[in-house]
């Protein structure tokens, strides 16, 4: 077995090199050191009646490159070359929900502007609030995985301890809203081999981020601002309708989407079948 000792490593900092074999070329790659743990975190199991897990499908064409996340549309189309895209493409997703207090007016705000987006819903706050998971696909957008916890720690965590965080995720929205998540976005941006792992096992992609106006920090609305509308085209915008006050965020996003809808940018979701 190949051994590490990486910790958590954010954005473009992990390129699985000599540390980390090809998860899917047949190689095991070793936990990282659990000396980096951090601090416990209770995880509590999906509600009663949550649906079973499915068979995995064969791997598809979009897996087969599995070193890093996908930072931008650009990160996409060298994985999957035949996909389309409007000219000018831009890609909204929005963390941490489904919030009983934001997420409703995120997806007004949305649909007063035709555009869709992609929610990375951490799968312990779902069952509470599976008719907003149920609209929010309803209305055409993408759901996806942002572990049960928001474990920012995971990449040091157990294999069993990454599997239940991913798995009762997916379960969870599935549950709600009859879909499986196919895309993955690791709490803080914090990525492993482990974690790659056990993505290439759910045949799921990993999803980083390009414009991050550190929302969560709650900097004030014209920061927010200024940090979205330096987006162009093929960038990934990352933003927060859980975690606490967005009303920052929301105010932003009022100003931002038109602003950026007139300079002729396009929001799209990767179109990734299962």
């Amino acid at each position: 077995m190949t051994t590490s000792s990486l910790g958590p490593i954010s954005r473009r900092g992990l390129l699985l090199g000599a540390a980390g074999a090809a998860v899917l070329g047949g190689f095991e790659l070793a936990q990282t050191s659990q000396a980096t743990a951090g601090p416990r975190v209770t995880i509590m199991p999906p509600a009663a009646g949550g649906a079973a897990a499915t068979p995995p499908a064969p791997i598809p064409a979009w897996a087969q490159r599995w070193d890093a996340p996908v930072y931008d549309i650009r990160d996409f189309h060298r994985r999957v070359p035949a996909a389309r895209f409007p000219a000018r493409p831009i890609m909204l997703t929005i963390d941490d929900g489904p919030s009983p207090i934001w997420t409703p007016k995120y997806l007004r705000l949305l649909a007063r502007y035709n555009i869709r987006a992609t929610f990375c819903l951490i799968g312990q706050q779902v069952p509470a609030n599976r008719a907003l998971v149920r609209a929010a696909a309803a209305e055409g957008h993408t759901l996806a995985n942002h572990t049960w916890t928001h474990d920012e720690y995971l990449p040091s965590r157990s294999a069993a301890r990454i599997h239940r965080e991913i798995s009762w995720t997916n379960d969870a929205i599935h549950t709600a809203a009859g879909i499986r998540p196919h895309i993955f976005r690791a709490p803080g941006g914090n990525w492993g081999p482990a974690v790659f792992h056990e993505l290439a096992q759910e045949r799921m992609l990993p999803l980083g981020w390009d414009v991050d106006p550190r929302d969560w920090a709650r900097p004030g609305t014209a920061s927010i601002e200024r940090a979205m509308l330096r987006a162009q085209p093929q960038d990934i915008i990352l933003c927060h309708d859980g975690g606490g006050d967005r009303s920052e965020t929301y105010a932003a996003l009022e100003y931002v989407i038109p602003r950026l809808l007139r300079r002729g940018l396009e929001f799209v979701t990767l179109p990734l079948a299962r």
